[in-house]
């Protein structure tokens, strides 16, 4: 790869990212009809012509970022072992502090996304699907409807935890959040299991 190349990835990897930010920061204002790519363009200090060139639409972006974050999802979860993670919740957590560390201002963006945002919900079902499988397919004591309802309820209970985090100023170190909702997570989980496991 010549030095031009790698100065052109650079170049689309910046851009990109400033399209999330841009995306991500009018969704905490408002309903994805309502975005214009006037205003990503703007947020994004790109022109739309710009714009056009890495998409044909707003919701082109809307799917290239629920992919890339599925994707960190997946990486996320990947070779963990469920009991171990239950024993250790912070397994999970210091990895998920890790990539917030990278990209602060997108994290931060992304957790200010409106709830009653279509990318929000979406996000949240895959993201919970993606979970429930990875606990399902490890022979967890837990049947199916109770998992739904447990990630169901932790992750509502986690986003409100990491917004209310970024909204008032992060004054909590990242390491002592994660580490708290790590332990309820988990407490959660395994009263559930022990609760199965009496019963069967």
């Amino acid at each position: 790869m010549t030095t031009d190349d790698k100065k052109g990835d650079r170049r689309v990897i910046k851009t990109k990212k400033a399209i999330y930010n841009a995306v991500a920061r009018l969704l905490s204002e408002k309903d994805a009809d309502e975005i214009t790519v006037s205003e990503i363009a703007e947020l994004a200090d790109i022109n739309r012509k710009t714009f056009y060139n890495y998409y044909g639409g707003i919701y082109q972006v809307f799917d290239e970022m629920e992919n890339m974050l599925v994707g960190v999802f997946d990486g996320l979860l990947a070779d963990i072992d469920i009991n171990l993670m239950l024993d250790d919740p912070m397994i999970v957590f210091s990895r998920l502090s890790d990539i917030a560390k990278k990209d602060p201002e997108l994290c931060r963006n992304l957790f200010s996304i409106r709830d009653n945002s279509g990318l929000s919900r979406k996000l949240v079902e895959v993201l919970c699907e993606k979970t429930k499988s990875v606990i399902m397919e490890q022979k967890v004591s837990l049947d199916e409807e109770s998992v739904d309802i447990a990630l169901g309820f932790i992750s509502s209970g986690l986003i409100t935890v990491y917004r209310s985090w970024y909204e008032n100023g992060r004054k909590v170190p990242m390491e002592k959040l994660s580490e708290t909702a790590g332990a309820l997570c988990s407490g959660g989980f395994k009263k559930l299991i022990e609760g199965a496991e009496r019963h069967e």
